[in-house]
């Protein structure tokens, strides 16, 4: 695309809305636009980072013709697409106006309340087991360093017990 295009296409967004535009270059450059700051007849001079850096503030002089594609990173909504274009917002089909008069109550009727609703709890997760049988084993507990040491001084003592015994 030559020159004038991107610079007609860069003077219809605002400045509130640049913060959110990304230049991508032929080479395959990506760049986060923070502010448009000129628009010469060759290049633009942008303010912006290089996407996937926290590098904010850096200044880029882009030509046109290195210039792939701008885009807005974050969601735009129709209308202000529209409204960037001056078009007006789309008139509703006489089908849709029908179709959202069905839908809504009569003027002369109560309002409807709302109805509540009892939803049962969720469920727990059970975790899965990678186990054929029903219930997974118990896990063996771990004794306490008191309850070793009971044990070992209970063996030394039934050992010199043996040991001091006579023998038949």
């Amino acid at each position: 695309m030559q020159s004038a295009p991107w610079i007609a296409l860069l003077k219809l967004i605002p400045p509130v809305q640049q913060d959110g535009l990304l230049v991508v270059t032929s080479v395959g450059t990506q760049i986060t636009i923070q502010s448009i700051l000129r628009l010469e007849p060759d290049y633009a001079v942008i303010r912006g980072r290089l996407a996937g850096t926290t590098e904010t503030g850096r200044v880029f002089f882009i030509p046109y013709d290195q210039m792939n594609h701008i885009g807005f990173q974050k969601e735009v909504k129709e209308a202000l697409i529209r409204q960037l274009y001056g078009e007006p917002e789309p008139e509703i089909s006489a089908q849709q106006a029908s179709i959202e008069c069905s839908l809504s109550p009569p003027a002369e009727a109560e309002p409807m309340t709302p109805v509540a609703q009892v939803t049962p709890p969720p469920k727990p997760i059970e975790p899965v087991l990678h186990q054929t049988a029903g219930k997974p084993e118990p896990r063996i507990a771990i004794p306490r360093r008191s309850g070793i040491l009971a044990r070992l001084r209970a063996r030394s003592d039934a050992a010199k017990e043996q040991s001091t015994a006579p023998k038949p």
